[in-house]
């Protein structure tokens, strides 16, 4: 099966304007507060959430995925409901989504929701085709990337667990290739470039695609 890295559009016909998120009203404060979404990162969250609601740019188009990289979204999805509604059917309890309205001239649409990720699919990582590197810092300043061979996702486990530990090196894969069994329509990677990535099957985007959902862009993966 063919599968696909869900993306934000980048089509300005499409969404008006790049991103479309200019800034945000938050609903506490945003540093301190232990309930804001941003303070969970990527662990599974049992408790209330507190989040923030995008403010569009005036020459933004409303979308059914919104491109929002500012502070109380960060890797995270920004979604209508029905977008929500088709992936939280595949989610596999990976994941999870909480109300966040957004903003539009002064307007507020309710139906809108960030996706949390909680649980990552590393197993689904063809360890000896993909490519692994460490960004290293440079004594007199600045980074620069170095290869390193991982063939098994206990190599993978094991160099990220030193990679937490250390404040000069940054672990991540460069170039993804999935396996071809892959048991699921949905599910996402951390720890590669861009710092996390959301895949779909051929029979998701189908599905999504029928629905006419807006924002989103497909990019096909490489499979072993």
């Amino acid at each position: 099966m063919k599968y696909f890295e869900i993306r934000n559009s980048l089509n300005v016909k499409e969404i008006g304007k790049y991103p479309q998120v200019e800034t945000a009203k938050n609903n506490c404060h945003i540093w301190d507060d232990p309930k804001f979404i941003e303070r969970f990162e990527f662990d599974r969250i049992d408790s209330e959430v507190i989040t923030s609601n995008a403010i569009l740019h005036k020459r933004a188009k409303i979308t059914d995925l919104v491109s929002a990289y500012i502070i109380g979204f960060s890797l995270k999805l920004l979604m209508s409901s029905k977008l929500k509604n088709i992936l939280e059917q595949h989610s596999n309890s990976k994941f999870q989504f909480f109300r966040a309205p957004i903003i539009y001239k002064n307007e507020y649409y309710e139906n809108y929701w960030i996706m949390h990720s909680h649980t990552f699919s590393f197993n689904y990582i063809d360890f000896e085709k993909s490519n692994f590197v460490l960004r290293k810092r440079k004594l007199g300043g600045g980074t620069f990337l170095e290869n390193i061979e991982i063939r098994t996702i206990d190599e993978f486990k094991k160099v990220l667990n030193c990679d937490l530990k250390s404040k000069r090196i940054k672990f991540f894969c460069n170039n993804v290739i999935l396996k071809s069994t892959i048991g699921e329509d949905f599910f996402s990677l951390r720890h590669v470039s861009g710092g996390f990535k959301h895949f779909v099957s051929e029979k998701l985007k189908v599905e999504i695609d029928k629905q006419n959902c807006t924002g989103i862009e497909f990019i096909p993966q490489p499979i072993n």
